[in-house]
C-alpha cells in the first residue's frame, strides 16, 4: 500500500480543521436561524389571527354568509394570508382562497389538528400540507364564540411555509458559497505552507537514507529552523552510533566465526522452518556424504530419524532435547538441540554434536574390566570362604584368638562377595537394556516380597514396617524382580541406619501417568551436601560407619540404574517432610493403563517384624 505524502497529510489536516471550524458552526447557525424564523412566523400569524378576530367582532353584522366570505376574501388578499371560518360541526362557511359556491365540496374541518387544539386550549397551531392548495402551510386557529352576528365556530388563518423556506435557502446558499471560498483559500495557503515545510524535511529524509545505505559520515545540511537543526544533529549522531555498533557487531561476528570454526564439536544452525541455515567446518568432517548444505533438513544430511524428531520438537516449543546417535564409521555423538528464543516463538534451533566414541569405548572397557575382575574374583572368594568356614569347624577354632581371626576372614569374604555380586549387577544394567514386560505388574506384590525378605533383619533391631498402600492394585510398567530389588535395597538401608525400635514406613501415591513410592526411616538423616551424590557407586557419607555396617556402597547406585532403565527417577528428602530427622527415599515408575473399579479406602497395615 502506497504511503501518504507529508503534503497530502498537511492539506488533509487543514481541510479537516476548516471543515470542523466552519461547517459545524454553519450547520448550527442554519438550525438556529431556521428555528428563529419559524418562531417569528408563528408569532406573526398569531398576531394576524388576533387582528382578524378583533375585526370580525367589531364589524357590522353580516346579512348573509356570502358577505362573510367576501369579507374574508378581501382581508386575506390585503394581509397575504388565507382566512377560513369553520362553523360548529366542521363545515367551512367562508374561505378566502375558495369560491363561495364550492365551499360545500370541502371536507369537514372539525378534527383538523389546529381546530381541535383551538377548541380545547383556546389556540391551535400546526404546520402541514394543505390538500386544497397542495403546498405546506402554517395554520393558526382561535374559537369564535358569543359573537351575536356570527355563527359559533373557529376562525383559522394560514400562511405559506414555502416563502419562509425559500428565504432561508437563499441565505444558506450564500453562506455555503462563503464557506467554499474560505476552503479554497485555505487550500492555497496550506499548499504553499506544505511546500515550504517539505523542503527541509526532504533534506532530513535524504540524510537518513544516506545513513541507511552505509554513509554514516554524511554532512548535516543547514535547515534554518532550530528544531529541525536539532533533529538533523540527532540523526547525524545516531549515524555515528550505528557505525560504532556495526563495527562492534562485525568484530563479534568475526570472533564467533573463528571460535565456531576452531571447535571440534559440530555446530548446526537451523532456520525456523527446520532447514539448515549454516554449520561450522567440523560438521563437514562428521558427515562427508551427503554433504551438509543450507536449505535441507537434518534428516537429509545425518540420515537419522530420532535426530529429525528432536529438531521438530524443539522448533515446536520444547525447551531442549539431548540424545545419542550413531554415525558412519562406528562413531557415536552426543547431540544437544536447543531453541534460539525470539519474541514469542523460537527463531530457530542449534545442534551441537560432540564425539563421544572414545568415551563410550573407555566406558565399555571399564565395564568389561569390572565384569571380568568381578567374575574372576568369585572363584577365589568362594574358596577362601569355604576354607574359612571349614576352619571354624576344626579344632584350631577352639581357641579364642584363632577363632576371631577366622570369623573376620569369613565376614570380609562375605562382604567382598556381596560387592562382587553388586558390581556384576551394575555391569549388567549398564551393558544391556532392562526388559520391561508387556503385561502390567502390581507393585504391591513386589513391596510384599521385599518386606518379607527384610523383616528378619528388622526383627533383630525390634523395628516395625508400616505399609500404607491402596487396596486396589498399583499397576505399573516394570520388571517385577528388578522392582523387588529396588524396594529390598531401600529397606535394607533403612533397617541398617535406623535407630532400634523405630518404624519404617512404605507408602505410594498414584498420579496422572506414574506411581510414586516412598520409603521413610527414622535414622540420622543425610546432610544436603551429600544428597546429590549418595546414588553414585562407592560414595560413602561416613566411611567408618559404612564399613561397620557391611555396606558395599553400591545399593543406591543399583536402585538409580534400575529406576532410570524403567523410565522413572529416584531422589531423597532429608529430613522427612514434617519432621526434624530421618530420610525419605522416593521414586516413580510409569503407570500402566489398567483401570480398576475397586476404590475402597486404604488404611495403615503393620507387618510383623
Amino acid at each position: 500500500m502506497k504511503s501518504i505524502s507529508f503534503r497530502t497529510r498537511l492539506l488533509a489536516a487543514f481541510w479537516l480543521v476548516l471543515v470542523l471550524g466552519l461547517a459545524v458552526p454553519g450547520v448550527f447557525f442554519q438550525k438556529e436561524l431556521r428555528r428563529a424564523v419559524f418562531d417569528d412566523s408563528k408569532e406573526r400569524i398569531h398576531k394576524e389571527l388576533s387582528f382578524i378576530h378583533w375585526s370580525l367582532r367589531e364589524h357590522e353584522p353580516f346579512q348573509w354568509l356570502s358577505d362573510l366570505d367576501a369579507w374574508c376574501t378581501q382581508a386575506g388578499r390585503e394581509l397575504g394570508v388565507r382566512i377560513t371560518y369553520i362553523a360548529q360541526g366542521g363545515k367551512v362557511v367562508a374561505d378566502s382562497h375558495v369560491p363561495y359556491d364550492k365551499l360545500g365540496f370541502m371536507d369537514n374541518h372539525w378534527e383538523r389538528p389546529e381546530v381541535a387544539a383551538a377548541r380545547s386550549q383556546g389556540f391551535g397551531l400546526s404546520v402541514r400540507r394543505s390538500d386544497t392548495l397542495r403546498r405546506d402551510l402554517i395554520y393558526a386557529a382561535m374559537p369564535m364564540d358569543h359573537i351575536p352576528h356570527l355563527p359559533p365556530g373557529v376562525l383559522r388563518v394560514a400562511m405559506p411555509a414555502s416563502i419562509i423556506q425559500e428565504r432561508l435557502d437563499r441565505q444558506f446558499r450564500f453562506l455555503w458559497v462563503i464557506l467554499g471560498l474560505a476552503l479554497g483559500a485555505a487550500t492555497v495557503v496550506a499548499y504553499a505552507l506544505s511546500s515550504y515545510l517539505e523542503r527541509p524535511i526532504a533534506k532530513l529524509v535524504e540524510m537518513a537514507v544516506n545513513i541507511g545505505r552505509g554513509d554514516y559520515q554524511t554532512s548535516r545540511p543547514p535547515l534554518g529552523d532550530p528544531s529541525l537543526d536539532t533533529l538533523a544533529q540527532t540523526i547525524q549522531e545516531m549515524g555515528r552510533q550505528i557505525e560504532h555498533q556495526m563495527k562492534r557487531l562485525e568484530d563479534q561476528k568475526t570472533r564467533l566465526e573463528t571460535i565456531l570454526e576452531s571447535m571440534r564439536e559440530g555446530v548446526v544452525l537451523l532456520a525456523p522452518d527446520g532447514t539448515i541455515e549454516s554449520c561450522n567446518r567440523a560438521v563437514h568432517g562428521i558427515q562427508k556424504d551427503p554433504k551438509p548444505r543450507p536449505g535441507v533438513k537434518p534428516l537429509e544430511v545425518f540420515l537419522n530419524k530420532e535426530l529429525q524428531q528432536a529438531c521438530d520438537e524443539v522448533l515446536k516449543g520444547r525447551p531442549g532435547v539431548r540424545l545419542e546417535i550413531a554415525m558412519e564409521g562406528d562413531r557415536t555423538y552426543d547431540v544437544h538441540v536447543v531453541p534460539l528464543e525470539g519474541t514469542g516463538k523460537p527463531r530457530g534451533a542449534v545442534l551441537v554434536l560432540h564425539d563421544i566414541t572414545e568415551l563410550k569405548r573407555l566406558a565399555r572397557i571399564r565395564r568389561d574390566f569390572v565384569a571380568n575382575v568381578s567374575h574372576e574374583l568369585r572363584t577365589p572368594l568362594t574358596a577362601i570362604k569355604g576354607y574359612a568356614e571349614t576352619l571354624l569347624e576344626s579344632p584350631c577354632a577352639d581357641r579364642e584368638e584363632p577363632r576371631l581371626f577366622i570369623e573376620t576372614i569369613v565376614r570380609k569374604a562375605n562382604h567382598m562377595t556381596r560387592m562382587v555380586n553388586d558390581l556384576l549387577t551394575l555391569t549388567r544394567l549398564e551393558s544391556r537394556p532392562l526388559p520391561i514386560p508387556e503385561t502390567p505388574v502390581d507393585a504391591r506384590t513386589a513391596i510384599q516380597a521385599a518386606v518379607e525378605t527384610c523383616r528378619q533383619e528388622a526383627r533383630k533391631k525390634d523395628m516395625d514396617m508400616l505399609v500404607d498402600l491402596p487396596d486396589t492394585p498399583l499397576w505399573v510398567h516394570a520388571d517385577r524382580d528388578h522392582l523387588v530389588q529396588v524396594f529390598q535395597n531401600l529397606l535394607e538401608n533403612a533397617v541398617r541406619y535406623s535407630l532400634e525400635k523405630t518404624p519404617i514406613r512404605i507408602t505410594a501415591r498414584e498420579e496422572r501417568e506414574r506411581v510414586v513410592f516412598f520409603v521413610e526411616d527414622q535414622g540420622p538423616g543425610i546432610r544436603p551436601e551429600h544428597q546429590q551424590r549418595i546414588f553414585e557407586r562407592f560414595y560413602r557419607v561416613d566411611k567408618q560407619r559404612e564399613t561397620a555396617t557391611g555396606s558395599t556402597g553400591l545399593g543406591l547406585a543399583i536402585c538409580r540404574h534400575i529406576v532410570q532403565k524403567m523410565g522413572g527417577k529416584i531422589w531423597v528428602e532429608s529430613p522427612v517432610p514434617g519432621t526434624d530427622r530421618g530420610a525419605r527415599f522416593a521414586f516413580f515408575v510409569p503407570k500402566a493403563p489398567v483401570s480398576s473399579a475397586d476404590n475402597t479406602p486404604h488404611g495403615l497395615k503393620e507387618l510383623p517384624a
